[in-house]
């Protein structure tokens, strides 16, 4: 979050049997109300959106919370923390183009609106002179001294001819990513980007390898719609997050209106990280389905690669929702570590920010080495400690390369205790990333009746299902029933009473039958 702009944060509410009751929503910074928002309860889930404009920058708890309601038979279980960074900057981004085409317009307006952006934009084939009036966002040109240059923090480059880019303004645009952790941005296009840039000094950091027909990497619109889709990466990553949940915004993407123009490129560079490919796989190569968006480190900075120029189309019916959403999202991922002078080497990030008592923690690393290459190597060790206990015992834990993703490492861990966390690798203890572990409460979590499971249930058994209110009908539906309950005894013959009785019977006769008959 930036300092003094207005955040909005979803808050996430689920209530039963108050149906009709109100509440507020109070939202704190740290000790701090920051915000609050009156809430009336539907029963079920409910989505609240609690705007707040942080005053301080820094690392902060924000945390969610509701005051009990009469009667309530739970009272644990309302309120949420998470960690959020204030920072109190603006981002400068330099957005050069050709030509005003579409995707210019309508990037080049959102980022202006964004008051966390300071834009400036260059026209190649624009008049030069609207870049002398009073607060104009534009430059005469791109420019030439490396230090003006460098005050930026991302570069957006789309369809321009690079014979209006000297060399040494190319190698400058290389040296700003590589050596001091600039952004930069390439959007494709129909006439040069970026099938007109081999043999440059920006061929060498695109994330992906141009087609050798560059006849064909700039190919007309097509009158086929084409569907783009989320890549695994793309769906865990945050940049790509179009709603809370990673469920929810895969969904978002499924339904997106299509597109009708995404460059050709051979395929995606091996250290490159794939996060949106055509939905068509005879669009794609022997390599797989073609890149629509891929992103990779390239020496200190990250370079991504937009293969289309069409995301203006998602716009339709919706607006801004989704199209800012995303920019924004891609403007932050590429500027926000130089702006914050992070380390460019070690990138740690988990599936989600809160975990529960017993859950599987998940954590992705993507590591280089010095020279800025992909590591390579066959473990990495890594521990987590809890933050509020400085001799806490660390807690080893192994991270494991991931197949055909080079430099990207997995480590798994049980959460076993609640508290506050802190997870980094052996090898650079300065870089961490913090983790929440909290008592699951899973009967606190949803305290609500299951009723449909409860009617399953007794339906399965043979039996019924009454709500509370509906007892005084239990007489009337239980009826006397007598049953037979049919037994079998099994007994051996030999052991059987009638046998030894009968057995004695016959001896005894015999017996006197030859004592009457004075037989021997």
């Amino acid at each position: 979050a930036f300092q003094d702009d207005q955040v909005p944060k979803a808050v996430r509410v689920r209530s039963s049997g108050l149906e009709g009751q109100s509440a507020k929503i109070v939202l704190k910074q740290g000790d701090e109300k920051v915000a609050e928002e009156p809430i009336t309860f539907s029963g079920g889930e409910q989505l609240v959106s609690v705007n707040f404009t942080p005053k301080k920058a820094g690392d902060f708890k924000l945390s969610a919370s509701i005051d009990p309601v009469t009667d309530e038979v739970v009272k644990d279980n309302n309120s949420q923390t998470q960690p959020i960074r204030v920072v109190d900057a603006k981002i400068k981004v330099l957005l050069i183009e050709q030509s005003p085409r579409w995707e210019f317009k309508y990037i080049q307006a959102l980022l202006m609106r964004d008051r966390r952006i300071k834009l400036k934009c260059v026209l190649m084939e624009g008049d030069p002179s609207i870049a002398n009036y009073k607060d104009s966002p534009y430059l005469a040109r791109v420019p030439t001294d490396k230090k003006e240059l460098y005050e930026f923090d991302l570069i957006i480059l789309g369809d321009v001819d690079p014979r209006n880019l000297s060399a040494g303004q190319l190698e400058a645009m290389n040296e700003f990513v590589s050596k001091l952790g600039g952004g930069m941005l390439m959007i494709a296009g129909k006439s040069y980007s970026p099938g007109a840039y081999r043999g440059t000094a920006l061929e060498k950091l695109l994330p992906v390898e141009l087609a050798s027909d560059d006849r064909a990497a700039r190919e007309a619109s097509s009158e086929k719609p084409i569907r783009v889709e989320l890549t695994p990466a793309g769906q865990r990553s945050m940049m790509m997050r179009l709603a809370d949940t990673e469920a929810d915004s895969t969904a978002i993407w499924s339904k997106l209106p299509p597109i009708y123009w995404d460059a050709n490129v051979a395929r995606a560079k091996p250290a490159a990280e794939v996060l949106l490919v055509d939905a068509d796989p005879t669009r794609g190569s022997r390599f797989g389905k073609r890149p629509v968006l891929a992103i990779q480190q390239y020496g200190a900075g990250q370079v991504c690669y937009a293969g289309t120029d069409n995301t203006w189309r998602w716009r339709r019916n919706v607006g801004d929702k989704f199209h800012a959403a995303l920019w924004g999202q891609i403007v932050q991922r590429l500027s926000l570590p130089h702006l914050l002078g992070e380390s460019k080497r070690i990138q740690l990030t988990a599936d989600k920010r809160n975990y529960s008592l017993g859950e599987k923690v998940t954590i992705f690393a993507r590591l280089f080495t010095e020279g800025y290459e992909p590591l390579a190597e066959a473990n990495v060790r890594g521990f987590y400690a809890a933050t509020t206990q400085p001799s806490a015992t660390r807690q080893p834990v192994a991270l494991k390369p991931l197949p055909d993703q080079p430099g990207m490492y997995r480590a798994e861990f049980t959460a076993r205790d609640p508290g506050e966390y802190q997870f980094a690798l052996e090898r650079d203890e300065k870089i961490t990333l913090p983790i929440t572990i909290a008592d699951a409460q899973l009967e606190l979590g949803d305290t609500a009746m299951n009723e449909p499971q409860l009617r399953q249930i007794a339906t399965v058994s043979g039996g019924q299902f009454f709500r509370e209110e509906d007892l005084f009908k239990l007489p009337d539906v239980i009826r006397r029933k007598t049953e037979t309950v049919k037994s079998t005894l099994d007994v051996e013959v030999w052991s059987s009473p009638l046998c030894f009785i009968t057995l004695i019977v016959v001896v005894t006769s015999e017996w006197l039958l030859r004592k009457a008959m004075q037989l021997k």
